[in-house]
């Protein structure tokens, strides 16, 4: 969680330029401070954030003020504030869709809102906390970290569970790596397309899917 004090600093890499001048300068730091963008508004700390490339825009979950927050980058100031969210943990903007998804602690739901209007489109409830996010965009489905060590399943293309039973992943999606959450914090690699999901005492593989 990143600690608010009523703003925060937003670092903007133009990573080709300070990645070369600092091959040729090895003392400059790879990393600069271009903005801070102060939230009054906002008390409490922050969690995950997303970015909107193409729009300059970052949406950045205010944990403890229960809102998403939309910082215009362009003009270094906050958009907008939206409310009713329940400890909002992690993020995901689909640009090609025009969608925003954002998992809430408290409740188990994930929203998902308009990226242009951030009205509410729709809801997925999970049942138990929801953390963590990732989005998989060669099978279009969102991974969602829910409850103790389970897996919530999104189809981003209507907007259903598809099962929410698994032990937790992450993926390196391009190489089709993924990582199965066993035991004890123990990470198997495993170059596959298949998801494969643990029961709670590690021993076997209860359930196989294809992502």
């Amino acid at each position: 969680m990143i600690q608010a004090n009523q703003r925060i600093a937003v670092v903007l890499i133009a990573m080709c330029g300070i990645w070369s001048a600092s091959a040729a300068n090895p003392a400059m730091p790879l990393l600069q401070l271009e903005q801070t963008i102060p939230l009054p508004h906002v008390k409490g700390g922050f969690d995950l954030m997303a970015a909107d490339v193409a729009g300059r825009r970052l949406f950045v979950a205010g944990q403890d003020n229960n809102t998403l927050e939309v910082l215009d980058l362009a003009v270094g100031k906050s958009a907008k504030s939206v409310s009713g969210l329940h400890q909002p943990k992690g993020i995901v903007y689909l640009p090609e869709m025009h969608k925003v998804y954002v998992s809430n602690k408290d409740n188990g739901v994930v929203q998902v809102f308009d990226s242009k209007t951030f009205k509410p489109m729709t809801a997925i409830d999970f049942k138990v906390k929801a953390n963590n996010i990732r989005y998989d965009p060669k099978s279009k489905l969102i991974y969602v970290g829910s409850g103790a060590g389970a897996i919530g399943i999104i189809n981003t293309v209507n907007d259903s569970p598809l099962n929410n039973s698994v032990s937790a992943v992450c993926g390196d999606w391009g190489q089709s790596w993924l990582f199965e959450g066993v035991l004890h914090g123990r990470l198997k690699p495993r170059l596959s397309d298949r998801l494969i999901g643990f029961n709670k005492t590690g021993s076997n593989a209860e359930t196989a899917f294809a992502c």
